[in-house]
């Protein structure tokens, strides 16, 4: 029999602050990019606080004293989470899902009388005593199932629960909507609703033709995971990304283009570094900027001669993209850049009358600039993301020595 564990943090990012700001604990906090509520703790519930709720709506509460705010520390929440991952993968074969959860293969659990309880306790007390965060753990022989349990752990506050074939499955599905449903979108929730499958329970037990014919694949894959039938196995290695993106929301606006550049220069550095985890190189690189009032956001591509991870290279094509952008006198919250067009570094082919310095074709320099950036993702690596970066230094993760708290 499959077994999937589903480990997914509790209000993660509203946790990462937590980690280093114990005073926090017991608070009601949300986590927000200046402009909408990304996370929230518990402590929220009382004033009716959803995710993605207008930061304009909180004012009077923030003003009040009645919730704290956080900015969004995304370097914080993505190098805990890589270690979130490290110790998840000592108990199981892992999926990494997105950067608060993860499925676990836990089929070994199928014949243990019931072990599963004390196996996803183990793995929230290894957690939160590594890493300070706080887990819930659902357990289910589908993945939309395991899902199921972990939302039913969380609402019940129990940490840890399973769902398996009987009359305890009946009775959760039966309680637990559609719309909460893993691969049950917005779109999908209306019409099944009004199709009279208001409930798990109901469409698991529906005609599975009649709904791949009425609502689509994803809904029918979803009734045979309903009813144990594995459609999504455990993906171990996970496909080669489409682009490498970063965004960042700055807790005050900036107003010179000197800062915009260091701030592109930061991301571009961080965009690279996956590229090159991945053994990829970007044709083209877009920068958009948003400023602090309400206007669309905008954007320009520039479209690289060679595909490169080097990151000067790219640092240098960045910041003259946005200079032409850049607007005297406005203020801008918030920037970002994406590198796409992305090719194998293994398959690169070389430009005869164009070499450039990111060029990784032998004998035009590449080798240097190869060794450069693998000895600058090491550093990283080792001392934690930031350690080393380009043209200035301010530590931001927990990785850094300087930045870890002091025991008295």
């Amino acid at each position: 029999m499959t077994l999937f564990a589903i480990v997914d943090g509790n209000c993660f990012y509203v946790s990462c602050e937590r980690v280093f700001q114990p005073q926090l604990e017991g608070l009601p906090i949300v986590v927000s990019n200046g402009f909408c509520v990304l996370s929230k703790s518990p402590e929220t519930k009382p004033y009716s606080i959803e995710i993605g709720t207008p930061m304009f709506k909180l004012e009077s509460l923030v003003r009040r004293g009645k919730i704290r705010v956080c900015p969004t520390n995304f370097r914080l929440y993505g190098d805990l989470s890589r270690r979130m991952m490290q110790v998840l993968a000592d108990f199981a074969p892992l999926e990494v899902a997105s950067i608060d959860e993860a499925f676990l293969d836990v089929s070994f659990l199928a014949h243990g009388d019931g072990r599963w309880v004390e196996w996803g306790q183990s793995v929230q007390q290894r957690v939160r005593q590594w890493l300070g965060l706080p887990v819930a753990v659902g357990i289910g022989p589908t993945k939309t199932l395991a899902k199921v349990a972990n939302r039913w752990a969380k609402r019940l506050g129990q940490g840890v629960m399973q769902v398996v074939h009987g009359p305890s499955q009946d009775a959760l599905l039966a309680e637990f909507p559609v719309s909460d449903l893993w691969g049950i979108g917005r779109r999908l929730t209306p019409k099944l609703v009004a199709a009279g499958i208001p409930t798990a329970l109901a469409l698991r037990d529906a005609d599975e033709d009649l709904i791949r014919a009425r609502f689509g694949g994803r809904a029918a894959q979803a009734v045979r995971e309903l009813r144990g039938i594995v459609c999504f196995p455990l993906v171990s290695v996970a496909p080669p990304p489409q682009q490498a993106s970063v965004f960042r929301t700055f807790a005050e606006p900036l107003m010179s283009l000197a800062d915009l550049q260091r701030a592109i220069a930061d991301y571009v550095a961080l965009g690279a570094e996956r590229l090159r985890k991945h053994h990829l190189a970007a044709t083209e690189l877009t920068v958009s900027v948003r400023s602090h009032r309400l206007v669309p956001a905008q954007s320009t591509t520039c479209y690289l001669p060679i595909p490169t991870n080097y990151t000067p290279d790219l640092i240098v094509h960045a910041t003259e993209a946005i200079a032409t952008l850049f607007r005297h006198g406005e203020s801008y919250k918030k920037i970002g850049v994406v590198l796409t067009g992305l090719r194998s570094c293994r398959l690169q082919q070389g430009e005869l009358l164009m070499p450039t310095a990111g060029t990784l074709v032998p004998n035009t320099g590449g080798d240097r600039h190869r060794q450069l950036m693998a000895a600058y993702d090491d550093i990283n690596h080792k001392f934690g993301s930031g350690a080393v970066r380009f043209g200035r230094m301010t530590p931001q993760t927990p990785s850094l020595w300087l930045n870890l708290p002091t025991v008295r």
